[in-house]
């Protein structure tokens, strides 16, 4: 989000000059029902607000809302809940959710965080070093990870329940000259 521009002016902006083409009017219409849709008020103060003037959430929100005004099938999230509270965060995902369902939209999480990856995806895939080096269904990628940097990213997940070591990865990043 542009922090000098209010965020009815950027939430219309696609829906008047990308493929949409909608009116003023039409595209205010369209950006209200999805705010809604999300559940944000869609009063003028409100629309006349900057991204500084909303919470992490109301703009974790407002995010959504850009992205999904045009009706997309497929929805990108990279790094969606890294600066939210748990129970914002909580309730974003449950709204993805939502949002993909009455929709019918998928989504592609890219994320480190692994308690989101658990709690949303049906299917994991691991890159290291831009390679992918492991796809599975969720619960087997859990239950079993084939990879040992699979195997290792579970073991640094952090948990209440005991304390544990992090144990490092043997060797190194590549040197991307020397790709």
């Amino acid at each position: 989000m542009n922090p000098a521009i209010p965020i009815l002016r950027q939430m219309t902006e696609r829906l008047r000059t990308g493929q949409d083409r909608l009116s003023a009017s039409d595209a205010r219409q369209r950006v209200c029902e999805t705010l809604e849709r999300v559940g944000l008020p869609t009063d003028a103060g409100f629309l006349a607000r900057y991204p500084g003037e909303l919470s992490g959430g109301q703009l974790q929100r407002v995010g959504l809302t850009v992205s999904i005004v045009s009706h997309p099938r497929l929805l990108v999230l990279d790094e969606p809940t890294t600066a939210l509270d748990v129970s914002t965060r909580a309730s974003v995902l449950d709204l993805v959710a939502q949002l993909n369902r009455d929709l019918n939209m998928s989504s592609l999480y890219i994320s480190h965080d692994l308690g989101v990856i658990s709690a949303v995806a049906d299917d994991v895939m691991v890159l290291y070093t831009g390679q992918v080096v492991e796809t599975a269904p969720r619960d087997r990628f859990f239950e079993a990870p084939a990879h040992p940097y699979s195997r290792a990213l579970l073991q640094a997940m952090p948990t209440t329940r005991r304390r544990k070591a992090l144990h490092g990865i043997p060797g190194r990043v590549p040197v991307l000259a020397e790709r």
